[in-house]
């Protein structure tokens, strides 16, 4: 066999240890013939798999908890925002003069105003149905 020999002259003279070179290059040629695993790689030396590709999945079905408390939470601040400033951050507003007395003007407009929340009894309503009535006798005795 006519093989082409690694360079050098370490090997001249001596006996080589372990298998002859003939013996490495036919177990080399053997392994090559035999077929491969899909799945090797030469760069590692070991079978190398491929993960299975799974779907995402996303945020909200892998922390349901906290995808929930994210979304209340977001929406009563969108809805309560406002009221919730005023509340604990706004400075107290100074009325003026005129701006009190619009809101005692407006105040006095609707304080006996059928549409705030009253018990619905006989009682209540012909008390109220009277004071209706003297409140337009006394509007008009005033327009006269």
């Amino acid at each position: 066999m006519n093989r082409q020999r690694p360079f050098g002259n370490e090997g001249v003279g001596k006996d080589p240890e372990g298998p002859s070179f003939d013996d490495l290059y036919r177990e080399r040629m053997r392994k090559e013939r035999r077929p491969k695993p899909l799945n090797f790689d030469r760069r590692f030396g070991t079978p190398v798999f491929t993960p299975r590709k799974f779907e995402r999945i996303p945020v909200m079905y892998r922390y349901p908890r906290i995808f929930i408390f994210t979304v209340v939470t977001t929406s009563v601040l969108i809805v309560y925002s406002r009221w919730i400033y005023e509340f604990f951050f706004a400075p107290t507003p100074v009325l003026t003069p005129e701006d009190q007395a619009r809101v005692d003007k407006y105040v006095e407009l609707t304080s006996h105003s059928p549409l705030r929340p009253i018990k619905f009894g006989k009682r209540i309503l012909r008390e109220w149905r009277e004071k209706e009535a003297e409140k337009a006798a006394s509007i008009e005795t005033e327009s006269k």
